[in-house]
C-alpha cells in the first residue's frame, strides 16, 4: 500500500503558497447551494499530520469518489416559516438573529409524532459562525429550541494556532409529552496550514481540528421518567481554503475509526456526476445556454464551483443568457416534483 506524502514545504525548492486566515466571507450564507462529494480513502492517510507551510496530496490513488453528492441549500432565514421568525429572525434578540436555515427531512418521533418544515438555522457574522438553534412543525404544531449559549463552530477569523471552545445546550419541549435536551462541547485548534492538492487540484488551507464531546437526554412526562445518552468523541478534520464555502476536504472519525470522507466539487477531477440525459448545451458555452429535456415546472439552480448560487428560475427557461459570466465551470441543479438531476457545464 502506498503511503500518503504530507511534507513540510520548507523542504521544496519553492513555495508558491501562503498562509490563509479564514473570515465570515468564506464560509456558508444565506442563498448559498453546498455541494459536497461522498469519497472514500484508499490509503492510510493520517489526518492527525499537520503542522505549518504543509503540503498534503492526494492522488486518484489515495481518495476516490464514492456513492452521489449532497446538496444543502442555505434558505434565508426571511424564507422560513413566519412563525419560526420571532425566535431566529429578530433583530432585538443578536444572540440568536440568524442569516439562515438547512431544512432537515421530516421523519416521525415513535409513531404518534410527524417532524416536518424542520429547519437548523446558522449565523454568519464577523466574529463568529454559529448554529442558533433548531425549528419544525410538530404534527401541525409549530415548535422552536433556541440554542442557549449557541453552538459557535468558528470563532472568526480563524487563523494558524487560534484556540477555542465552545458549549452549547438546546431544549426542545413539547408541552405534556416529552423534553428533549442536547448538549455539545466543542474544542477548535487551527493546527496547520499550507496546500493541499487533491486530483490534481492544488488549494491554499487551513486546517482545523474539532474534537467534539456531548449528550442527547430526553424526559418522558407521562411515565415521569427520564434517561440520558452520552455521545461517542468524535474528531472533524476539516481543510479550508478561499475556493469553496465548505472545507475542501473534511474526514470524521469517531474512536479513532474513520466514519466519513467528503469534499468540495472539485469538478475537473471528480468523475461526472450527470444523472441521466444531457440537461444544458453547448459545451463549453459563450453566449447563449441551452436546456434540454426538462419539465415546465422543473427548478433550475446554478452554482459557480464556489458553491454560490449564480442563477435561478422557479420554472424550466429554453434559454439562459451567460455572456456576461466568468469563465469557469459551472453546476446546474435541476429540481423536479420526484428527482433532483445534476450537470457540470463550461463557460468560456
Amino acid at each position: 500500500m502506498r503511503k500518503i506524502f504530507s511534507l513540510p514545504l520548507a523542504f521544496l525548492s519553492f513555495n508558491a503558497f501562503s498562509q490563509i486566515s479564514i473570515e465570515s466571507v468564506h464560509l456558508p450564507d444565506a442563498n448559498d447551494v453546498l455541494i459536497q462529494q461522498n469519497a472514500t480513502l484508499l490509503t492510510d492517510f493520517d489526518p492527525e499530520l499537520s503542522g505549518p507551510s504543509m503540503n498534503w496530496i492526494l492522488t486518484e490513488e489515495d481518495i476516490q469518489p464514492v456513492g452521489g453528492t449532497t446538496t444543502t441549500n442555505c434558505i434565508d432565514v426571511a424564507n422560513t416559516p413566519f412563525t419560526f421568525q420571532f425566535l431566529f429572525n429578530n433583530p432585538f434578540d443578536p444572540e440568536h438573529n440568524s442569516d439562515y436555515g438547512i431544512g432537515v427531512e421530516s421523519f416521525t418521533i415513535a409513531d404518534q409524532f410527524t417532524v416536518e418544515d424542520a429547519y437548523l438555522y446558522h449565523q454568519n457574522r464577523s466574529d463568529r459562525f454559529a448554529i442558533t438553534g433548531f425549528a419544525a412543525s410538530l404534527s401541525g404544531i409549530p415548535i422552536g429550541a433556541q440554542a442557549n449559549p449557541v453552538d459557535v463552530v468558528y470563532e472568526l477569523p480563524l487563523q494558524y494556532l487560534d484556540q477555542s471552545s465552545s458549549f452549547s445546550e438546546t431544549n426542545l419541549e413539547v408541552p405534556t409529552f416529552f423534553t428533549y435536551r442536547q448538549q455539545t462541547d466543542r474544542d477548535n485548534v487551527v493546527d496547520g496550514w499550507g496546500t493541499i492538492t487533491i486530483w490534481g487540484q492544488s488549494f491554499d488551507a487551513l486546517r482545523v481540528r474539532t474534537v467534539l464531546n456531548g449528550s442527547d437526554s430526553i424526559y418522558v412526562n407521562a411515565f415521569n421518567l427520564g434517561f440520558n445518552v452520552p455521545r461517542p468523541e468524535s474528531i472533524e478534520y476539516k481543510w479550508l481554503t478561499h475556493d469553496f464555502k465548505i472545507p475542501v476536504l473534511q474526514i470524521n472519525a469517531t474512536a479513532g475509526v474513520i466514519t466519513s470522507v467528503v469534499t468540495a466539487p472539485i469538478i475537473t477531477a471528480v468523475p461526472d456526476i450527470t444523472t441521466s440525459a444531457q440537461l444544458v448545451y453547448p459545451i463549453p458555452a459563450s453566449d447563449m445556454l441551452f436546456t434540454k429535456g426538462l419539465q415546465w415546472n422543473d427548478r433550475i439552480q446554478i452554482m459557480d464551483a464556489s458553491g454560490k448560487m449564480v442563477y435561478s428560475s422557479n420554472q424550466a427557461v429554453p434559454a439562459i443568457d451567460v455572456q456576461n459570466w466568468n469563465p469557469g465551470m459551472y453546476f446546474i441543479q435541476i429540481i423536479g416534483s420526484d428527482q433532483q438531476r445534476f450537470q457540470k457545464f463550461i463557460i468560456k
